[in-house]
């Protein structure tokens, strides 16, 4: 089952964006062509094989500061946060 998802939030000084991709192969198929998704001997018996990567960008809305009593902190502020993971499972 592959599954591709999309998703937006909205937070009260920005927007959060999220974009997930997660793999998964079972018993008798082949992961990228690579490897055996399932395994029939040995003591741990595989069942399935899978990655989940994911991406989240945070935008949040400018920010401008005036009158500060320290002049060299005044202007506009514009801020992204990314983050990214990636994690690879092996069901037993």
């Amino acid at each position: 089952m592959n599954l591709i998802r999309f998703t937006s939030n909205r937070m009260s000084d920005g927007e959060a964006k999220l974009s997930r991709i997660l793999l998964l192969c079972k018993e008798t198929g082949r992961f990228f062509g690579l490897l055996t998704c399932g395994s029939e001997a040995g003591f741990f018996v595989r069942k399935a094989l899978g990655i989940d990567v994911a991406y989240q960008a945070l935008l949040f809305e400018s920010r401008t500061v005036t009158g500060s009593p320290n002049p060299t902190v005044n202007g506009t502020y514009e801020t992204t946060t990314h983050a990214s993971s990636m994690t690879m499972r092996v069901n037993f």
